[in-house]
């Protein structure tokens, strides 16, 4: 996987060259929006059957694994952008690693959910 993927889904190329601020354009950016509607649309009202248990402590774990996921998901890809906004070179950075893991990790979450 290259950095250049990120930069395509997470938006930060038009940011360049329009002189916004980073918080804006991760305000604004397509993959952060889709990350957060998700994370409040499916797994805000599941987190909220867990914290009241009604669902099964093994769907209980897997909502919060899933929950902290997408949080920790959403907080990389912001630092993402803040670095490439700051115009720090990513190539090598441990957050491009993590994004990449990421990508594996859903893959599998996929594969488990259209398992069952």
């Amino acid at each position: 996987m290259t950095v250049h993927f990120f930069e395509a889904r997470v938006g930060v190329g038009s940011c360049y060259t329009s002189g916004v601020g980073w918080s804006v354009c991760i305000v604004r950016s397509p993959l952060l929006q889709e990350k957060s509607a998700v994370l409040q649309a499916e797994l805000q009202p599941l987190m909220e059957l867990a914290r009241h248990n009604r669902i099964h402590q093994n769907g209980e774990e897997y909502v919060k694994t899933r929950y902290k996921l997408y949080v920790t998901y959403l907080l990389n890809i912001s630092f993402y952008m803040a670095l490439k906004m700051k115009k720090i070179p990513v190539h090598n950075h441990p957050v491009v690693k993590r994004l990449a893991e990421y990508r594996t990790v859903r893959a599998v979450d996929l594969k488990m959910v259209n398992a069952c």
